[in-house]
């Protein structure tokens, strides 16, 4: 009888304990109502508190860290890396030890660790009344629990700075390459249709150049225009704008990309713990892209979409005299459309090379013209749509020839208080000491002069200049090889065709001009349109940011070799057109 009043006190304590700890537990859970897991569950006809609520519970009061849902106990490790946090095969104080088995797993969170051994608070129990308790198990991953039915796999770590990408390596796609940008969900291209703000655009020949930086960011050049992609004023906040600035060595145009399954990429800024994101998930053409708190959405998975750069060739010259033909001829290139070939004439008071004479998108693998009696420079440029790269340097030497003499053509000459010739920029991200779209180094200053015919030297590099960026430089007019009969003439005067505002920006677009190189554009409040000179590979363009409700007048000019392409000149500016900044 004593027996049995005592099994059932026995009983009335284990009923008292466990209403006592379903109280303990309203309270609790009133304190962490953020926890994504229900507190119940029934197992084998025992219900008890899940160990993924009690785990996320025990984190949240112990280190303040509020885990989003990982999934089931066994999938925590790999969930929680996948959202940044550190794990690990270490155990240490206030951290989640996770265990896999043939089911959902099981975690629990660790209070201490001592000579290879843990003390873990967990829930899950089936052995225990209301299904928490207390265990003391071995730390060594790969162990497995006293039931003998589960494997320690890992630790999760709670006391990191925070930051999601901590636990997580920048990938390396290569030190540089050519590839679209492009938003998963939809298959949307990234660009910049007007040259600055980068949106989701409908043309997917929007190239843009990756250049991977010493720290493992990249900085990614639009090929169009050679400025870099970034964080408009060096925001940090969410929502703040992206576009296409001159690269100036800034945090907010270095980008760290995150790789993640299926070849889905994130984009973060070096200034900030945001990501690249489109603006509320849209894929419709002039969708604004931005920068947003990572939250794992569609809005903010990129795919790059690698291209091949065009190869190189290797020139060789056969000089004639100033009465017969010069041949140059160059190996093919692999991933090339069309040829560039680039000659200069070396002015012999100063030593240095100016442009002589171009001859644009040659479908072959030679050429061949007459020049005059001087000293020569040439290279070509294999190009394709969005890249193109440059060739050994070849020095030759154009002896008089005999007989009839035609006069020495003069160099290119600059209209006086123009601006320098440029040509086009070299490939962004080559040279340090020189922003995208500035002129590179001719080579004159780094080599010797040669006044004899010089062989290639075999290398696909030339000296004193890095593979070329396409940029525009493959859009500009291309010109016929000329003929000596054909008389000077002048540039014919540029025609605007269109005036538009938009953002506070204003896009001219005017017709091209025959036999132009580049193209001048003027813009100010003035009624003249009087300003700084803008020099334009192409027919458009589009103005940084103007003043709102302004108006601003614009005028361009042509500049270029008519007639027997050996002397420069400019066009008459075109008539004065006006715009109101909306």
């Amino acid at each position: 009888m004593k027996g049995k009043k005592w099994r059932c006190a026995k009983k009335m304590a284990i009923v008292l304990m466990f209403v006592l700890q379903m109280l303990l537990a309203n309270t609790i859970t009133a304190d962490a109502a953020s926890n994504p897991y229900p507190e119940w569950q029934t197992i084998g006809g025992i219900t008890n508190r899940r160990c993924t609520w009690y785990a996320w519970k025990m984190a949240y009061e112990r280190t303040g860290v509020a885990l989003p849902g990982l999934g089931n106990g066994g999938e925590w490790y790999d969930n929680a890396r996948n959202h940044g946090y550190s794990v690990g095969t270490t155990a240490v104080a206030n951290c989640i030890a996770v265990w896999t088995d043939s089911g959902f797993g099981h975690v629990g969170f660790v209070e201490s660790v001592s000579n290879g051994r843990m003390h873990v608070l967990e829930g899950g129990r089936t052995d225990i009344a209301g299904g928490i308790g207390t265990i003391n198990l071995s730390a060594t991953v790969g162990t497995k629990r006293n039931d003998n039915t589960q494997t320690l796999k890992g630790f999760i770590y709670l006391n990191h700075s925070g930051k999601w990408y901590d636990s997580m390596t920048p990938v390396n796609e290569g030190d540089t390459f050519y590839a679209n940008l492009i938003k998963c969900e939809g298959w949307a291209h990234v660009g910049s249709p007007e040259g600055s703000n980068v949106e989701i655009s409908s043309d997917n020949t929007i190239f843009w150049y990756f250049v991977r930086q010493p720290d493992g960011s990249y900085v990614i050049y639009n090929c169009s225009s050679g400025k870099a992609l970034d964080v408009q004023g060096g925001s940090t906040e969410s929502g703040g704008n992206v576009h296409l600035w001159g690269y100036a060595g800034l945090d907010n145009q270095k980008w760290y990309i995150y790789g993640r399954w299926n070849g889905e990429y994130y984009l973060r800024p070096k200034n900030s713990d945001k990501v690249l994101d489109v603006s509320n998930n849209g894929n419709a053409i002039g969708t604004n892209v931005q920068i947003w708190d990572k939250n794992d959405t569609a809005a903010q998975r990129f795919s790059i979409y690698k291209h091949p750069k065009a190869g190189s060739s290797v020139l060789t010259v056969s000089a004639g005299d100033s009465n017969t033909f010069s041949t140059l001829s160059w190996t093919a290139a692999s991933d090339t459309t069309s040829y560039n070939v680039r000659i200069t004439m070396k002015n012999e008071s100063t030593g240095e090379y100016a442009p002589y004479r171009d001859f644009w998108k040659e479908t072959g693998t030679s050429c061949s013209t007459v020049l005059p009696a001087g000293n020569y420079r040439a290279y070509v440029d294999s190009c394709n749509s969005y890249s193109y790269t440059a060739s050994n340097v070849v020095d030759f030497t154009v002896r008089q020839g005999a007989g009839a003499v035609r006069p020495p053509e003069t160099e290119p000459s600059t209209e006086p208080g123009a601006e320098p010739e440029t040509e086009p920029s070299a490939e962004p991200g080559t040279e340090p000491d020189s922003k995208p779209g500035t002129k590179p180094e001719s080579g004159a200053d780094k080599e010797s002069e040669s006044e004899t015919a010089k062989k290639p030297s075999g290398t696909a590099s030339r000296p004193g200049k890095a593979e070329q960026k396409p940029g525009t430089s493959v859009k500009k007019p291309s010109s016929s090889k000329p003929s000596y009969s054909e008389p000077v003439r002048k540039l014919a005067k540029c025609k605007i065709k269109s005036l538009k505002s938009r953002k506070k920006k204003a896009t001219l677009k005017w017709g091209k001009v025959k036999d132009a190189y580049w193209y001048e554009v003027c813009f100010s409040t003035k009624r003249n349109a009087g300003g700084k000179k803008r020099t334009v590979y192409g027919t458009s363009f589009t103005t940084p940011k103007l003043k709102k409700g302004k108006v601003y007048y614009f005028k361009v000019r042509a500049y270029g070799y008519p007639g027997n392409g050996s002397t420069s000149a400019y066009s008459a500016w075109s008539a004065v057109k006006k715009v109101r900044i909306k």
